[in-house]
């Protein structure tokens, strides 16, 4: 697995327009791919990248928010966690937590995980790792991959 930081100050001032809760630069984000045999260049990076986060912002529900309506206890929260991460996923990692808002609310964030099991365009699951440590599912979000990002992922379009 090779780590790419998205490095050059403006690139991140544009693509990070977030700020943390504790300090005014934006926080520096990574991108890994977990995709057997996939190692995407810098410009696939920063594409996966932006599509991630628009798919998080997209989410209208979470299990810290909406978790009465949800109903999803931690045990099985977290299952459906490691069951993305033996799977294909994507994850964008920042270097402190990030505040992003999603149609569900205000969230601060580390870890966007995102699954890539069901192998076609449109992703298998979403979860943060947010200020707190805990593992956060979102649902009902836009879960289809774009164009540029099915390409740089070297997912067969369907669609």
């Amino acid at each position: 697995m090779r780590l790419v930081k998205i490095a050059p100050i403006l690139i991140l001032l544009s693509i990070c327009p977030s700020l943390t809760a504790d300090d005014a630069s934006p926080a520096t984000p990574t991108v890994e791919f977990h995709i057997a045999g996939k190692q995407p260049d810098d410009s696939a990076k920063l594409a996966v990248f932006h599509w991630g986060l628009e798919v998080l912002k997209s989410a209208n529900f979470n299990t810290v928010n909406e978790s009465q309506l949800l109903r999803q206890s931690v045990p099985l929260i977290q299952d459906h966690y490691r069951a993305a991460l033996v799977s294909d996923y994507v994850l964008i990692r920042y270097d402190r937590p990030t505040a992003i808002k999603a149609v569900s609310g205000d969230i601060k964030v580390y870890d966007i995980v995102i699954g890539l099991a069901r192998h076609d365009q449109v992703i298998s699951s979403l979860f943060t790792v947010d200020d707190e440590g805990r593992v956060v599912s979102h649902e009902k979000y836009a879960g289809v991959l774009s164009h540029e990002v099915a390409k740089a992922l070297s997912i067969p379009e369907r669609f």
